[in-house]
């Protein structure tokens, strides 16, 4: 008697073609994961610079209408002063 099922006629996935799937899966995510890191490397480093930079700028004292021997080198470094 002939079976006039179609399970006969789809050939089903080898368990090697199967792991090939999970190590592709594994790829992708292997690299997501190594992504994310890095954005996290990334954005901590600007977070951290950009909180160096306000500490600093909040150091920075200008003196108006001081006259230029009290004013300190460093200081005129910061203003631009086209005398030193």
């Amino acid at each position: 008697m002939l079976s006039l099922k179609r399970e006969h006629a789809e050939p089903k996935a080898s368990p090697r073609q199967f792991r090939l799937r999970w190590d592709v899966v594994f790829r992708d995510l292997s690299l997501f994961i190594s992504l994310c890191l890095a954005q996290l490397i990334v954005w901590g480093t600007l977070r951290r610079r950009r909180k160096e930079r306000a500490a600093r700028l909040q150091r920075i004292k200008l003196v108006k209408g001081a006259s230029p021997e009290i004013r300190s080198e460093s200081s005129l470094e910061i203003l631009g002063d086209p005398q030193c």
